[in-house]
């Protein structure tokens, strides 16, 4: 099986999401706190009830994406292990049996 180059992109990708996560973790994290304080001087404020449920929304998503997308290193280790079976396995033994006789031709 030909490994399609745009997995190797989508792998590197997965850092950089990772990252993102975080800062959105971290900001709406603090945005939260700023927020509930306001709330509990103005209970009244709506608009500031809806941002707190958006903020909270944000913060959720955030940390769900964030677990659950792997890491560059685990996806690379999530790819090799798809193409590590008993079939390649046999092959690649073949494959190096072939060039050990070869060598061995070139030898005598």
């Amino acid at each position: 099986m030909i490994i399609n180059p745009w997995i190797f992109y989508l792998i590197g990708v997965c850092d950089a999401i990772g990252v993102i996560c975080s800062l959105i973790l971290c900001i709406s994290f603090f945005a939260i706190i700023l927020v509930g304080i306001f709330i509990l001087i103005d209970e009244k404020n709506i608009a500031l009830k809806r941002a707190f449920k958006k903020i909270v929304i944000a913060f959720a998503i955030s940390g769900l994406v964030g677990t659950f997308v792997p890491s560059e290193s685990t996806a690379t280790k999530m790819l090799i292990a798809s193409q590590v079976n008993e079939t390649n396995v046999e092959h690649a033994k073949e494959v190096i049996d072939y060039i050990v006789e070869k060598i061995q031709e070139v030898k005598e």
